[in-house]
């Protein structure tokens, strides 16, 4: 009897199959020969990506931790700015928190994937969410600097700006490397499926970093005036200890390097950002 193929987990096959399963495209492949790649993929199939998510594995538990962090996280956020708007500022916290929302589902979708069109499905899940994020940053990113630009404000005077300046920064250049990357197009024509497969661990790798990254730019607003003023002590500790258990939970899901532990990680930006002084503010 023949083996049944055994497909290996997301992280190493991101972008479908390996290359045992699929003929790669070196990069001066012909038209040719990415029309022939192309006609080797499997269907897309949202009913195979749900089988997948279905499938209980040792990391579905951390799954619904990461999901429940972001959301308690962003529903605290979105209650808290929208019974206390503020003309055009008021959406600059509603898109950011979307966009970092979205980029959450956009790794989640990915763990795990096991078949050809699963992964395929969920490789074009996964872009929808990131691009969507991209833009809502983008969008949120405007809505404060106008604000600032209207009331004469400096810019980039606390850690909460100059983190979102560097966090922005590098979601929009995150954004093109995975277009580059992921889209099938540029990987038929332009980089070829191989080296797409290589640049792919970079480019999962500083993904992670930079959920981090926001993290602690999301962490520092709950030392922003602002915040302080509309928000009580028990919002404040949502605010700081949500966003802590999701990433947790996220990263759990990843398999990098051991130096990537994510409850070390976790516990210093704990350390670093939970606020001293809730009380009898």
């Amino acid at each position: 009897m023949a083996q049944e193929t055994q497909f290996p987990p997301e992280e190493q096959t991101p972008l479908l199959t390996q290359s045992s399963e699929q003929p790669s495209v070196p990069r001066h492949s012909t038209p040719q020969n990415a029309v022939s790649n192309i006609d080797q993929r499997p269907e897309y199939s949202f009913a195979s990506l749900l089988e997948a998510h279905r499938l209980p594995t040792h990391r579905m538990g951390m799954v619904w931790v990461a999901e429940l962090g972001i959301c308690i996280w962003i529903i605290t956020v979105w209650i808290t700015v929208l019974t206390n708007q503020a003309g055009i500022f008021t959406f600059h916290p509603i898109f950011q928190s979307f966009a970092l929302y979205c980029f959450y589902q956009g790794v989640i979708i990915l763990q795990p994937t096991n078949t050809p069109a699963s992964k395929r499905t969920g490789l074009l899940v996964h872009e929808a969410f990131q691009l969507l994020g991209s833009l809502s940053i983008i969008i949120g990113a405007s809505c404060i600097f106008y604000n600032k630009l209207s009331h004469s404000a400096s810019h980039f005077t606390s850690w909460h700006g100059i983190l979102g300046l560097i966090s922005t920064s590098i979601v929009l250049i995150q954004a093109l490397f995975g277009m580059l990357i992921g889209f099938e197009t540029s990987r038929d024509y332009i980089l070829g499926d191989s080296l797409g497969r290589k640049l792919w661990r970079f480019h999962r790798a500083s993904g992670y970093l930079l959920l981090v990254l926001m993290t602690a730019t999301v962490l520092t607003v709950t030392k922003a005036d602002w915040v302080i003023q509309v928000t009580t002590s028990w919002s404040i500790w949502v605010l700081t200890i949500s966003p802590i258990v999701a990433l947790i939970g996220l990263l759990s899901l990843s398999k990098l390097s051991p130096f990537m532990n994510s409850a070390t990680i976790s516990l210093e930006l704990s350390a670093l950002f939970i606020p001293n002084k809730i009380f009898g503010r």
